[in-house]
């Protein structure tokens, strides 16, 4: 029996992604993100490891939200970040 492991699968949603997609897709969205984010969503969105979202979280570059034992990020953070990011000279 062949055992493929999940992050060298190829998803026809993202073609040129291999890995594990995001949980949530922009599919049928108006142009309007979640009020919270898993941080692994985040990661994925911006391009970074889920270590490194915890690094900008620790350093207040990112908003975490805990509720209960979960942790979300608030999209409007998540899109401050990327909107310096693009911004620098």
């Amino acid at each position: 029996m062949l055992v493929v492991p999940v992050y060298s699968i190829v998803f026809p949603e993202f073609p040129n992604v291999v890995g594990t997609p995001p949980a949530r897709t922009t599919k049928g969205r108006t142009g309007r993100w979640p009020l919270l984010l898993r941080v692994q969503e985040v990661a994925f969105e911006l391009g970074l490891s889920t270590r490194r979202v915890y690094q900008l979280i620790a350093a207040g570059k990112l908003d975490l939200v805990k509720i209960d034992k979960a942790s979300r990020v608030t999209s409007a953070s998540m899109l401050r970040l990327a909107g310096e990011e693009n911004n620098v000279e």
